[in-house]
């Protein structure tokens, strides 16, 4: 089974102890690019403030990462495959 989990890349340029910041050249180039599927609970594109605080919550909107990936926006379990369930 192959499986690829979309995390926040927090890396700063020219610190590399963990990770590197990411490019890909593969749209410079001309090379097909294989867009990732995001399967995920409704909310995940809401904005939350509390008590004041700074709003929390995703950066992106529903629409932008829908031009970059193919969404599947679900409150219910999704089937990844036989072994693995999106369970919100």
């Amino acid at each position: 089974m192959d499986l690829t989990l979309l995390v926040d890349n927090t890396t700063f340029t020219d610190r590399y102890l963990t990770a590197e910041p990411g490019l890909s050249k593969r749209t410079i180039e001309g090379l097909a690019v294989k867009h990732p599927k995001l399967v995920a609970h409704p909310e995940v594109f809401s904005s939350v403030s509390v008590d004041g605080l700074a709003e929390i919550g995703s950066l992106v909107t529903k629409e932008k990462a829908a031009r970059h990936m193919a969404l599947t926006l679900t409150k219910t379990p999704v089937n990844l495959s036989s072994r693995l369930v999106f369970f919100r």
